[in-house]
């Protein structure tokens, strides 16, 4: 697995069409390769309002441990974010989600969760930045 970076638009466009989402502005678009180097996965970022932002996720499966640390060192690498929300679609990512140290902070579908900065600095290996 090889994590595409600097293709925002591309990116975007690819996970907007595989989602059947509607386009919409985003922050950061991150693509997964496979090893043939084919687009399997990745996610977006959107709605940075200097704190807190929002990351979205598109696959054929889970995200991988390795996926995890990639987005969480993104959002402070990149965004210096405290908080970093994710919804969650199906009951056994709402489980993951609780198990990764994330808060339900709203009850929509399976639920909407927020990691918080201490959270996300754990999954990314990234202490004190």
């Amino acid at each position: 697995m090889h994590f595409i970076t600097g293709k925002d638009t591309e990116i975007g466009a690819w996970l907007f069409e595989k989602a059947k989402a509607t386009p919409r502005s985003f922050n950061r678009a991150i693509g997964i390769e496979n090893d043939r180097g084919e687009l399997v996965g990745g996610f977006m970022f959107t709605g940075w309002n200097g704190s807190t932002l929002e990351a979205h996720f598109w696959g054929p499966s889970a995200l991988t441990r390795q996926a995890v640390r990639f987005l969480f060192t993104t959002a402070i690498n990149e965004f210096n974010a405290a908080g970093v929300i994710v919804r969650a679609s199906r009951a056994n990512t709402a489980r993951g989600m609780r198990k990764l140290g994330a808060e339900l902070i709203r009850s929509i579908e399976f639920g909407e969760f927020l990691f918080n900065r201490k959270v996300i600095e754990s999954l990314s290996g990234i202490t004190g930045k």
